[in-house]
């Protein structure tokens, strides 16, 4: 995905603007935040009603927050690009470490994604999220993403 360098771009940011994924696969819908100095962000959300994710039975899948805060990072590297002029880096969810699922989110209410990068090995990174709505914490834990100029081979 290419982000029209011709085109401004300032937070908060539609997240369309910044990832590849389309409706329904899209969770987020925009960053909201970002600090590169303290290398974090922030990310907003709402649970569609018709949300592939919702069934009657188990409910809400578990993947629902994991994915959600993948689809932050993308939107933070998706914005990085574009202010270093150049495109967006490929990038893959490889991991997830202490992933606690604390609440379900309501359906259409606003969740928030607070993002921290914590450690960085040549493509590999390791983001911790936490998961907020109403204020409550939803889910936290870390995600390992691997983030390249191409598809690895």
């Amino acid at each position: 995905m290419e982000i029209r360098q011709d085109q401004p771009l300032s937070l908060p940011c539609a997240a369309e603007r910044l990832i590849p994924h389309r409706l329904a696969m899209r969770l987020i819908e925009r960053l909201v935040e970002r600090d590169p100095l303290q290398l974090s962000g922030r990310v907003e959300a709402r649970l569609a009603a018709d949300s592939m994710f919702l069934s009657d039975d188990p409910g809400l899948l578990s993947e629902y927050l994991i994915e959600v805060a993948a689809q932050g990072i993308a939107a933070i590297n998706g914005y990085d690009g574009f202010l270093a002029g150049s495109r967006a880096k490929v990038g893959f969810l490889v991991g997830v470490d202490g992933w606690h699922c604390l609440g379900l989110p309501e359906v259409e209410a606003a969740i928030s994604v607070d993002l921290q990068q914590t450690f960085e090995f040549g493509a590999i990174k390791i983001v911790h999220g936490v998961i907020r709505q109403h204020g409550q914490i939803l889910a936290e834990g870390d995600l390992r993403v691997w983030e390249g100029d191409a598809f690895p081979s």
